[in-house]
């Protein structure tokens, strides 16, 4: 499954790129969003590993995101490992006309394993977007209300 997510937020590029890499702005814009505990390498560098904790549904939840390229402030590779699925997602950043910030997100979920997972991915696919507009709606918030 592949779906790409594109939002204009009223912000420069580096504010953006600044909340979206930043630790302690994480937990404003993705909902849910706990911890992180680096395990692997050097933070942000290209093969590091970090363990995502994430409260969905009222559930623990927990990814582990593997560094494929950071190229910021122009865009940033993870993969994102659990255990009932496995994704890409490449974060793009752009400077637009009037100093606002284009963000693309393009998404490749790769597997799915569990009969639920599965079963949620072929009849609800729009909920997987949906999470990822949510965020990105939540960063643009955040960001132009720190810019006002």
């Amino acid at each position: 499954m592949k779906f790409t997510c594109s939002i204009s937020i009223a912000a420069p590029r580096e504010k953006v790129v600044a909340l979206f890499s930043d630790f302690d702005s994480k937990t404003e814009w993705q909902t849910g969003f706990e911890s992180e505990e680096l395990f692997k390498g050097k933070d942000g560098e290209k093969g590091s590993q970090k363990r995502l904790k994430f409260i969905n549904r009222g559930k623990p939840m927990q990814l582990i995101e593997t560094v494929l390229l950071n190229d910021l402030p122009n865009e940033f590779v993870g993969l994102y490992e659990h255990k009932h699925m496995t994704n890409s997602m490449k974060s793009v950043f752009k400077d637009l006309p009037d100093g606002r910030c284009g963000y693309s997100a393009y998404v490749e979920y790769t597997r799915f394993s569990g009969f639920f997972p599965r079963l949620l991915a072929k009849m609800f696919p729009e909920m997987f977007k949906r999470q990822v507009e949510n965020w990105m709606d939540n960063l643009k918030q955040l960001a132009e209300m720190e810019t006002t």
